[in-house]
């Protein structure tokens, strides 16, 4: 992989996985939409929706997309031949984790509002392209072993 494009890739899915994380803090600490959609929902049925459940969910969904996506980085950076596994493994699971954001339901109603669920997969959309990134034809993505002579073995003639 042409590493520094790689790296841009990785790094751009890394800080939109701790967007995330910033913009369900802001939204926490102020207007708080999510417990209001979330007690649009929940009241009429006579039930008290958790804030804190709500949030929690949002900012786990976050810091393990960022974990995987810094592991990613670190074998893509390394050059390690297990980078593209990581990076396809990291954009795997955090549209799992945005697939259920945009798909849970209870009363008939989405649990999370649409914008949330475009949040959670928006880095799996920005490091996905990392893995098409390919090195340049005759140019190894990972470096070649040194080769050993006679002379640098210690072996005399």
């Amino acid at each position: 992989m042409r590493k520094s494009l790689s790296v841009t890739f990785v790094l751009t899915a890394l800080g939109l996985s701790l967007l995330l994380s910033v913009v369900a803090l802001a939204d926490q600490l102020g207007a708080r939409s999510l417990v209001d959609h979330a007690d649009a929902v929940y009241a009429p049925h006579g039930k008290d929706p958790s804030a804190g459940l709500l949030y929690g969910t949002l900012h786990l969904v976050a810091g393990l997309g960022a974990v995987l996506w810094v592991l990613a980085l670190r074998s893509v950076w390394a050059g390690g031949r297990w980078a593209r596994a990581l990076v396809v493994t990291a954009a795997v699971v955090v549209v799992l984790l945005a697939l259920v954001l945009l798909t849970s339901r209870e009363y008939d109603e989405q649990i999370w509002p649409l914008r949330w669920g475009v949040l959670a997969l928006l880095p799996a959309l920005a490091g996905l392209p990392a893995v098409a990134v390919r090195a340049p034809r005759g140019v190894s993505a990972t470096p070649a072993a040194p080769r050993t002579t006679a002379s640098s073995t210690g072996r005399t003639s």
